[in-house]
């Protein structure tokens, strides 16, 4: 665990998608023997990679590659902390870009996403509203259709 924790890390946050892509195999591999420990070993380095611009999107897509094998165990972990307010314009657009991966799993989630996405809708600065509008019309195209009916109807004064 000491020496593939770091490698499946660094992996994921490496500037090839390939190696990332790898990387988010690797890390479900190492979840079904490590459980929560991969979790807490990885993904906070994750989220703290995302507020440096210069690994802000490799960051991310490792995020997406993880989400994409575990969506279920790792997206509790990763929401509350990207959708704490006020929204950075990058904390905007990330929930947008993880509910494209993540789907239908990010159903019960939504009481956790939209209210901060909707309120982002309003801050001040313009490109911080619009990515939170694109991330908001995202998360509401991905998760189950009776959920999203509602939702939809009630986004639209927003929109």
């Amino acid at each position: 665990m000491d020496e593939l924790i770091p490698t499946i890390r660094t992996a994921l946050c490496d500037g090839t998608p390939e190696v990332r892509e790898s990387a988010g195999l690797a890390f479900s591999t190492l979840y079904k023997s490590a459980g929560l420990q991969a979790i807490y070993e990885i993904v906070p380095t994750l989220l703290h990679a995302l507020e440096d611009y210069e690994t802000s999107d490799t960051a991310l897509d490792g995020l997406k590659q993880i989400l994409s094998v575990r969506t279920a165990a790792v997206l509790p972990h990763i929401l509350p902390k990207l959708v704490h307010l006020p929204l950075s314009a990058f904390n905007a657009h990330a929930p947008g870009a993880l509910a494209e991966v993540a789907g239908p799993g990010l159903n019960i989630h939504v009481g956790t996403v939209l209210p901060a996405l909707l309120s982002a809708m309003s801050d001040e600065d313009k490109e911080v509203q619009t990515l939170a509008k694109e991330a908001a019309e995202t998360a509401v195209l991905v998760i189950d259709e009776g959920i999203g009916y509602g939702l939809i109807s009630s986004l639209i004064p927003f929109m």
